[in-house]
C-alpha cells in the first residue's frame, strides 16, 4: 500500500487561475512514493515523523495524509534540494493549476509522463 502525505497551499491569480501549491512527502531522495505501510501502521508512521493529520482518505490501494503544516515541523525534514540523488524521504513541491480552460497554462501537462500524475491529480480535488 501507498502512503502519500501532502499539505496544499492555494491562491487565486489576478487571471482567475486556481495555483495550487502542492508539497508531497516522497521517499528516495523524492523519487518515489512512501510503500509497504498497513492501514493499522498509519497512525505509529504519522506519530514517529510528528505528523498532525487535517484528514485521511483512501483511493484503490494509496493512502492519501493531508497534513497540517502549520502544526508538524516541516523543517525538520529534507525538502527535494537537499533530498535529491540520495535514498533521504523529503517534502518535494509541485505546482498544479486549475481554471475554467482546464490546463491554460500548460503546467499540469507537464506532470503526465511522470508516476506522480495521478496523485497530484487526487490531492488537487482535494477541498
Amino acid at each position: 500500500m501507498y502512503c502519500v502525505p501532502f499539505y496544499k497551499i492555494v491562491e487565486t491569480s489576478s487571471s482567475g487561475n486556481q495555483i495550487q501549491k502542492i508539497v508531497v512527502f516522497l521517499s528516495r531522495g523524492g523519487t518515489a512514493l512512501m510503500e509497504g505501510l498497513s492501514l493499522e501502521e498509519i497512525p505509529s508512521f504519522c506519530q514517529e515523523n510528528g505528523f498532525v493529520v487535517k484528514q485521511q482518505f483512501q483511493k484503490d490501494s494509496t493512502i492519501f495524509l493531508e497534513i497540517n503544516p502549520k502544526k508538524t515541523d516541516i523543517s525538520s525534514f529534507y525538502n527535494f534540494e537537499e533530498a535529491y540523488k540520495s535514498l533521504n524521504e523529503c517534502w518535494r513541491t509541485f505546482i498544479w493549476v486549475t481554471s475554467d480552460k482546464q490546463d491554460s497554462w500548460n503546467v499540469n501537462h507537464l506532470f503526465k509522463t511522470t508516476p506522480f500524475y495521478p496523485i497530484l491529480f487526487e490531492i488537487a480535488l482535494v477541498v
